[in-house]
């Protein structure tokens, strides 16, 4: 439909004369209101001339950008690419963001090809400050890579190392190649997807695409030829202002034009940046690109009326709409009546196709739904407009509804990051627990010879320096030591009773735990809870109208959700992930069913602060239906609350909000059916009594920023329903995290940067007594920054004034205490600055880190240590820590680094950190999973460990992966396998991954299936001495023994010796060989003994 607008509008005499003022080159255009110059822009493309060039937009701000992209994409959405500023200033000591800079590399590479790509380039100015390289370099920098063509890899990689690229084991991040046998992997700054070159010698062979995430060929991703951008971001950074650098400006055609949107703003803007940079010394340079921009820059816009004075002007009539103050939505049906009534035409935008069909039921239950004058569209326009020539008006359900902006981040999915491999964090001289021996300290992958065959072991060193190698098959006995807090542990003696004891001791402890959680569950089962509808139509639409894109997990746990509610017992569930994870939204699924399920729902959150961003968040997303939602907070006057406690008790309020306030005496519920609680661990001992007794009477659903391992979330299974948010939302990147001394220079540069780039800063001090004093400081160090500041002692009125002062951007720094730790969501932010970092707990860190981050740009976190005091050795360990991990979904290693803080300890309770730290992490779980088992008189199944001793050449050759993370990896995940088709999945990773497969890795795979095999059978060994094939095992292996046909000797009741001399089996002193091994693999997956005469052909000249 908005092609039908435009259609209209260009049959416009307004239009008509606009156009030919804006194709002349020099006009002055205003009176775009809302939206409406983002309309105009579309049905300027629409009434293009061939030939007539690309148009580069320049916005003062880059919050501009953004907002006139989105919504030129609603009306011209293929036709539009973003220029955005680097992240780091060209004089700040950080790198550029890769993915910032790979888009800029992108946009200059469709400059260069005038006949295809985008036609709208939209850039703030700052971005035209900062260089590129010259169009003839870059032109020359680039690699076309053809499938048939020779390009040795090599070759490529010195290419890509001169140009800045990291050689490294696996190519997860822009910037970044990795060469592997007849694989190369190379991930370059001007791709959204890295490539997998597959070579037959030096030719390339193939061309694909593979996720990053997962290392995997994307399917249907193959190409014949692609041309590589092959100019270093950091290397064009680090030569600017050295006379080899160009400008945007210098991409562009002579057809092509430049328009400035707010030109006043847009020059003042260069300005300041050209100031802040270079100050006084850059005037020359300041003076020279805006002389520049002004002689280029012939078309200026603006939503105010524009007068004629040297050049043509003409103000267009666009009117403004003005946005709904209550989020009352009759009184948003009403407005839709008024513009009928006065003959205007309506089009109201919607976000979402949910939203959209939401909106339509909305018009029918308001007899609107048959008006002819009221259209409704799917798309990003933020804000609506009038167009008088059409009488039409364009509008948005933000401002029907009252809703606050949802600002989209605009990144691809290759910015994921990195996956999380725990086990890649095994290092030299970690601790490590054996199961039978014990916590040693691991040093590494050893290649040994054993019976003439080589093989790679993991070295372990033991009390008294006592090593032991532990063959690489049985890799699954050995787990990285992870205690509690920093205690080091004590190496055990090889053979000695300690470790025995220490297990046993742990597990009497578990077994009571288990029958508390028991206990627990028990008594919820005694309470017949509510038993919820499935999904209304309602329903469906609220979830579709959510603005993003559903993770997998998000999906599956909103799924479990609702099973847990459509039950009969009450609901007590935990959903943990990190810190913006989307939490919050599944919480609102869940408090949205209870109250059409006609219930009355309580979220419990920590602080005041928290309690509001929830009160907003849920106001806004659930604007368009009849849900009266509250919040109980020190923000409200003492009669506001007495009301509100009033209206909840006669069920006039669906959902109420607040802190612990709802816990008392006084606040009660006339239907309270679901208890929605945010970060349980953060309140006080006596409000978990309270939530322990509402977990056996109402639906409860537990929110922790603390992402619990899922050794452990499996440990818990049957006696805790858990889930986990692991899959960072798109458009999520990972925070770079800084550790120093406290520096004014380094603060004053973070602080301008985040001003050039539009955003804010929190500066978090965690001591009210001297926090003006730092105040002062800042403002010394930066005068052209506001800084307000916020602490637990002002008062309600003076707290909530000063940070809505900040919310609406009326302040630059916010100087504060942890107050901001828990919620705080203002998409503005994305720099944090911590003061004395080493005060504080590894887990209260992450969270303060999680407060930035949240839109499109790069976040930044500081972690400042005090100038002239003495920091810990432990709390040097947590900030490297959190510098360490610092990707996105780095709060499962936190959990696992801090486990005491983080893990257990709030799930558990913090008693069971001690039993952590006496056997480790991992053992602790299974033994737990045991307990678990052994209460509800359930079977469970020890591991069984099979030993398969037939000296084969079953391990991974260097030249096949390098790596010993790498390796350590892969024979983890073979190790792991549970089955012929999870086997056959990794030889197809690793085939795709590193290359065709060697003989070793192959036997490798086939001793796994093997032991599976062996595992049915109950068979624990399985091996070769003086000519016969020796089986040790269990009952089962009786059944298997029946149809075997050779003389079988019983050496003991669970040893057996099998004489294969007669199918060739060699003698004493030969080795046994891959043919024996076949034998045995065909004999334990079908249960039958191999013929005889298959034999004559399979395990001829056997000794070899």
């Amino acid at each position: 439909m908005s092609g039908s607008i435009l259609q209209d509008y260009l049959l416009c005499d307004e239009f008509q004369q606009a156009r030919a003022l804006f194709d002349s080159g020099s006009a002055r255009l205003g009176g775009f209101w809302g939206g409406s110059f983002s309309f105009f822009l579309g049905g300027w493309h629409g009434a293009r001339r061939e030939g007539a060039g690309r148009c580069v937009l320049v916005t003062s701000c880059q919050e501009d950008a953004d907002q006139l992209l989105e919504e030129l994409e609603a009306f011209v959405p293929d036709s539009v690419a973003a220029f955005p500023a680097w992240d780091s200033l060209f004089l700040d000591s950080s790198n550029p963001d890769p993915l910032i800079y790979g888009e800029r590399l992108r946009t200059l590479e469709q400059l260069l090809e005038p006949e295809a790509g985008p036609v709208f380039i939209v850039t703030p100015v700052h971005a035209l400050v900062q260089p590129v390289p010259q169009p003839d370099i870059f032109q020359d920098a680039c690699v076309e890579l053809v499938q048939g063509r020779e390009l040795s890899p090599a070759e490529l990689a010195a290419t890509l190392t001169a140009k800045g690229y990291r050689n490294v084991p696996l190519a997860e991040e822009a910037g970044e190649y990795s060469s592997r046998g007849d694989i190369f992997d190379v991930f370059p700054f001007s791709h959204e997807s890295p490539l997998r070159l597959e070579y037959f010698g030096d030719q390339v062979e193939s061309i694909r695409r593979y996720d990053p995430a997962t290392q995997r060929s994307l399917p249907e991703s193959v190409e014949e030829r692609v041309e590589l951008a092959l100019t270093s971001g950091d290397q064009v950074f680090r030569d600017c202002y050295r006379g080899e650098e160009a400008l945007l400006l210098d991409y562009l055609q002579e057809s092509d034009r430049v328009v400035l949107w707010e030109a006043d703003a847009v020059f003042d803007r260069a300005r300041k940046v050209f100031n802040n940079l270079l100050g006084t010394a850059g005037d020359a340079v300041r003076d020279q690109f805006l002389l520049r921009l002004r002689s280029r820059a012939g078309v200026h816009a603006s939503c105010m009326p524009v007068a004629s004075d040297s050049v043509p002007a003409r103000t267009l009539g666009f009117g403004s709409v003005e946005q709904m103050r209550s989020t009352d939505i009759s009184r948003a049906f009403d407005s839709l009546r008024e513009r009928i009534s006065s003959q205007l035409e309506v089009t109201v935008y919607c976000e979402s196709e949910g939203e959209a069909n939401r909106f339509g039921e909305l018009l029918r239950d308001n007899q609107l739904g048959g008006e002819k004058g009221i259209t409704i569209e799917v798309g990003g326009l933020r804000r609506g407009f009038e167009i008088t020539a059409l009488s039409r008006a364009v509008l948005t359900t933000r401002e029907l509804f009252n809703r606050q902006v949802v600002r989209r981040a605009r990144r691809t999915k290759a910015a994921s990051g990195k996956a999380i491999r725990s086990f890649l964090e095994l290092r030299k001289g970690d601790h490590v627990v054996h199961l039978v021996h014990g916590i040693g300290r691991y040093m590494g992958i050893e290649a040994l010879e054993k019976d003439g065959i080589e093989q790679e072991f993991l070295a372990l060193v033991y009390k008294g320096d006592v090593k032991v190698y532990v063959p690489v098959s049985k890799i699954d006995l050995v787990q990285k030591y992870i205690g509690s807090g920093d205690r080091v542990p004590k190496l055990d003696k090889v053979g000695g009773t300690s470790w025995a004891r220490k297990k046993d001791e742990v597990e009497a402890a578990l077994m009571d735990l288990a029958a508390e959680l028991l206990d627990v569950q028990a008594a919820r089962l005694e309470h017949p809870g509510i038993a919820y509808e499935e999904d209304s139509e309602w329903q469906r639409q609220f979830e579709a109208a959510f603005p993003f894109d559903d993770t997998e997990d998000q999906v599956e746990v909103t799924v479990a959700i609702k099973e847990d509610m459509q039950q009969s017992r009450p609901m007590d569930r935990l959903v943990c992930g990190d810190v913006g994870y989307g939490k919050t939204e599944l919480a609102m699924r869940a408090a949205f069913k209870a109250v059409e399920g006609g219930r009355q729902v309580a979220v419990l959150v920590p602080t005041t602060l928290l309690a509001q961003q929830h009160y907003r968040s849920f106001c806004d997303r659930m604007a368009s239906f009849p849900v009266t939602i509250e919040v109980l907070s020190r923000f409200r006057s003492r009669l506001q609350q007495e009301e509100t406690v009033e209206r909840a008790r006669q069920g006039r309020v669906d959902i109420l909000i607040g802190t612990h306030r709802l816990l008392s005496a006084d606040v009660g519920f006339r239907d309270l059916g679901l208890v929605v609680i945010d970060e349980e661990q953060r309140f006080g001992v006596v409000h978990k009594e309270k939530f322990k007794r509402l977990r056996s009477e109402v639906e409860v659903l537990t929110l922790s920023a603390t992402p619990i391992p899922r050794t452990l979330h499996m440990a818990l299974l049957g006696i805790r329903d858990i889930s986990s948010l692991s899959t960072a939302p798109e458009g999520r990147m990972a925070i770079q995290t800084e550790l120093s001394h406290f520096d004014t220079n380094r603060m004053r540069e973070i602080i301008v940067r985040e001003l050039n780039r539009d955003g804010q800063v929190y500066l978090v001090h965690n001591r009210v007594m001297d926090i003006e004093v730092l105040k002062k400081q800042a403002q010394e160090l930066v005068p052209e920054a506001r800084v307000l500041v916020v602490h637990g002692q002002l008062n309600e009125r003076e707290l909530e004034s000063r940070m809505n002062a900040f919310m609406r951007h009326e302040a630059d720094v916010l100087l504060a205490t942890t107050i901001i730790e828990s919620g705080i969501d203002i998409p503005r932010v994305n720099t944090i600055i911590i003061n004395e970092a080493d005060r504080y707990g590894l887990a209260d860190l992450h969270q303060l880190r999680g407060r930035v981050g949240r839109y499109k740009h790069q976040a930044y976190c500081y972690l400042f240590l005090p100038e002239h005091r003495h920091v810990s050795p432990e709390a040097l360990k947590r900030l490297q820590a959190l510098v360490e991990y610092s990707g996105l979904g780095s709060g499962f290693q936190i959990a696992m680094r801090d486990l005491e803080i983080r893990g257990a300890g709030n799930i558990l309770g913090k008693q069971q950190s001690g039993h952590i730290a006496t056997i480790g992490y991992d053992l602790y779980c299974r033994l737990l999973e045991k307990c678990v088992h052994s209460m509800k008189d359930q079977h469970y199944q020890e591991p069984v460990t099979v030993e398969i001793d037939l000296a084969l050449q079953a391990h991974i050759p260097d030249d096949f992966i390098r790596s010993q993370e790498i390796k350590l990896e892969v024979y983890r995940k073979i190790s792991t396998a549970q089955s012929r088709e999870a086997l056959a999945d990794l030889a197809e990773e690793f085939r795709d991954c590193y290359g065709e497969l060697p003989p070793q890795v192959d036997q490798l795979l086939g001793l796994q299936q093997l032991r599976l095999d062996c595992t049915a059978w109950e068979i624990e060994y399985v091996g070769c001495e003086e000519g016969n094939l020796i089986l040790r095992g269990g009952e089962k292996l009786r059944g298997l023994l029946d149809g075997c046909p050779c003389r079988i000797s019983v050496l003991d009741p669970a040893t057996v010796a099998i004489s294969l001399r007669k199918q060739g089996l060699p003698r004493q002193g030969q080795k046994p060989g891959k043919h024996l091994f076949s034998l045995v693999a065909e004999w334990m997956e079908t249960g039958k003994f191999p013929e005889s005469k298959r034999l004559g052909r399979r395990f001829v000249d056997i000794s070899k």
